[in-house]
This record gives C-alpha cells, structure tokens and sequence, in this order.
C-alpha cells in the first residue's frame, strides 16, 4: 500500500499547483505523453500486482473520466501491447521474421486478441491445475485436506457458469482491458519458472534416485574404478543383471514418485495458481453483484478447519489452540469490518432483490461450513483455561452474528459502492 499512499501525496502536490481541476493543456500534455512514455504504465501495473482487489474496485471511478495515476483501460491496454512488441523485437528480430511476423502491427493484432480472451484461457488454465492438484491429493501419504482448501475452492471459481451470471459485465469488461496485459507478462514469467523448477527439480530427483538404487550405486564405482573406461554397453549390461537379481522396492519407487509429483508438480500448481489464477479471481470477486455460493464456501474454507481442528483436539488445550484461536480472531475481524459491509453495499447499489438473496445464501453456506455448536461444546472441557473460554465464547457469538446478519443498507452506503457512480 505504500505505492498508494506515495501516488496520494503526489496527488495533493499537483493540485496545490495546478487547482483541483486542471486546465486542458495539462491533460493533453499528460495524454500525448501517457502513450509515448513507457515508465507511465508502472503506477497501474504495481497496483494491479501488489493491491488487485483495490484497484479493480477503482475501474469504474477510473473509466468516469477522473484525473488518476492509473491509465485508462484502452490507454492501458494499448501501450501494454506497445511496450510488449518492443521487448519481444529487441529480444529476437529474427526469430518472428522467421515465423511471417515480421510486420509489427500483425504481431499487435495477435497480442490484442491473446489479451483480451483471456475469459476463455483462464478457465482452460484453472481446470488443468485443479486436476493436477486432485492427482497429486491422491497420491499415498499425501494430505486429503488440500481438497478443502481455499487454493482448491478458488480455482473452480473461473470454471464455475454461476460466476459468470452474477457479473456486472460493464465492469467486468473494463477489468480484462487490464488483466488481459498482466496475464500475457505473467504467462511468460510462470513459463520460464516451471520450466527451471523441473529442469533443477528433475536433476534434484534423479541424483536421489540414484542414491536410493544400489545398483546404479554399484555401476557408477564400477565406472569410477576403471578410470571411466568401462563402455557403455558394458554399463547397461551390469546394470541389467543387478536390477534383475536387486529389484526397486516399492517404497523406494512411491518415495521417488511423491517427491517428483507432489514437489515438483505442487510448486507449479502453487506458482500458477499465485501468478494466474488468484488474481483473476480477486477480478472476479471484484466484478460480481453478490459474491456465489461457492465464493462464500471459499471464504468459509480457512475458519471451517480451524474450527474442526480445535473442536477436534480431546485432553487439555494446549499452545497450538491460542495461534488457532488468534488466526480465527483475525479471519472473523475482516468479515465483520469488510467482507460483510462491502459485500451487503455492493448488493444494494443493485437493488434489494440482490442484498435479500445475499443474506439467505451468505446465512444457508455460514450455518453449513461454520459449526459454532462444536466451539460451544469446547466450552465444557473443565480444563479449558479462562482466557482461552473467553476468547471461544466470543467467537462463537460473534460468528453466530454474522451468520444472521441482515444489516440495512443507507441509499448514501449503497452509492459508494455503485459501479455506475462517479
């Protein structure tokens, strides 16, 4: 938020300078320059990296045709493919020529349409991931609590038709002007760093394996002794005759398989879901008239196995209960100071159809995946110490709160978070 606060203070020194609006010339200037200066792009970029949700919430405040920092979304998505044709020409001129994009404004063309069907590669991407992610959950000693998580929960998300019907796609449209640039920029970040997570990851894995195999132990001191002058097919000769008499365990070949699979495979699925998915999702969340069922089911997902972990725990409750206790403390603060207000503002600016469907399903999806009756039985371990008791009984009711939640909407609340309003 710092980069924020910075564009704030610059903010207040241009209109000690210029007035709080600024003369014609001004915006010009700005505006001839905005498409020629490449560094301009920098502000939108950071925020959209380092606060998504914040600035895509801002969109519709941009696209009014306030003087901001932030470039407009065609200005935007224009000088995005500018700036990307130019990198990728000075990388290698000679490798587009070579494939008929000698012509730069074909290669714009191309860039424009990758970005802005986005909507249809996303989905493609989350669904690849979240099958990955439902193999490796299979694979033995592998935890099956990933399949509950948010990670897990968020990445049906793009795939799920009920998002897309509850979009305000005006503002979702102006949203993809945006996403569609940083999606093509991290595509070929995530690109080149998988491909060194297996290329370092495999050699990691093969120099284990060959370690844990005595027979390829064996062979290579049979090449060390002579002087690595033992032939090739003499190597693969011995190698054959150990493996036939000195088989591979079986929990050699799963300890091998869970470490290329789960490692390997667990770092790309987290990298895509950090670099691709996550953040169209937050785009999506941002875009929405009331949140899904399944984007509550999301929300729910942390504070649903906190509460089972510590209703589960038998015995007296130990240190790992106050780090439990104070991670629910802090999810239940930003329901109450954000997610609830923001969401129930956001349904009013559309009519009180949608903040009536918001309460019924935000309470039928908090009741499912919030179990205050088993917090409530955590009250009756007599060892339980009085601070802990009172911290549970307060969370119990508060979340009790938030489940019944049906907080009028003020016409000027409703306002601020109209997406039409300037």
């Amino acid at each position: 938020m710092w980069i924020l606060k910075l564009l704030q203070r610059i903010s207040r020194m241009r209109r000690r300078i210029v007035g709080s609006k600024p003369p014609h010339w001004f915006k010009d200037g700005l505006s001839l320059v905005g498409y020629l200066n490449f560094l301009d792009l920098m502000p939108t970029l950071a925020a959209i990296a380092l606060s998504p949700s914040h600035f895509y919430k801002r969109v519709p405040q941009i696209v009014s045709d306030k003087f901001s920092w932030y470039k407009t979304p065609i200005k935007f998505l224009t000088s995005g493919i500018a700036l990307i044709v130019v990198l990728l020409v000075s990388m290698d001129s000679g490798l587009f020529e070579q494939h008929g994009l000698a012509d730069k404004t074909l290669m714009a063309k191309y860039l424009l349409v990758i970005c802005l069907t986005t909507p249809l590669t996303i989905p493609f991407v989350a669904l690849v991931l979240r099958i990955g992610l439902s193999i490796i959950s299979a694979l033995p000693g592998v935890s099956t609590s990933i399949k509950n998580d948010r990670m897990a929960a968020n990445l049906v998300l793009p795939i799920s038709p009920s998002t897309y019907a509850r979009l305000d796609y005006s503002h979702f449209l102006w949203c993809i002007f945006y996403f569609g640039v940083y999606f093509y920029v991290s595509l070929q970040l995530y690109l080149v760093v998988s491909y060194l997570v297996v290329t370092f990851g495999g050699a990691l894995v093969g120099a284990i394996a060959a370690h844990l195999d005595k027979c390829l132990s064996d062979v290579d001191d049979l090449v060390r002794l002579s002087n690595n002058m033992l032939p090739p097919e003499k190597t693969a000769e011995y190698l054959a005759l150990c493996r036939a008499s000195q088989p591979p365990s079986n929990s050699t070949n799963v300890l091998l398989a869970q470490m290329f699979f789960a490692g390997i495979g667990g770092v790309i699925i987290f990298l895509g879901y950090g670099m691709l998915i996550n953040p169209y999702v937050i785009l999506l969340r941002s875009t929405v008239k009331i949140p899904t069922k399944r984007m509550h089911r999301s929300d729910c997902a942390p504070a649903s196995a906190i509460i089972t972990t510590i209703a589960g725990r038998k015995g007296k409750k130990s240190m790992f209960d106050k780090v439990q206790i104070k991670q629910l403390t802090g999810i239940v603060d930003t329901w109450e100071k954000r997610t609830v207000p923001l969401q129930d503002r956001r349904a009013a600016a559309f009519g009180p159809a949608y903040l009536s469907r918001l309460h019924d399903e935000r309470a039928a999806i908090y009741s499912r995946m919030l179990d205050t009756p088993a917090l409530r039985n955590v009250l009756a371990n007599s060892s339980l110490p009085e601070d802990i008791r009172e911290k549970i009984a307060g969370l119990t009711d508060r979340i009790d709160a938030l489940r019944e939640a049906k907080r009028p909407v003020s016409s000027q609340e409703a306002g601020m978070a109209d997406p039409s309003a300037s």
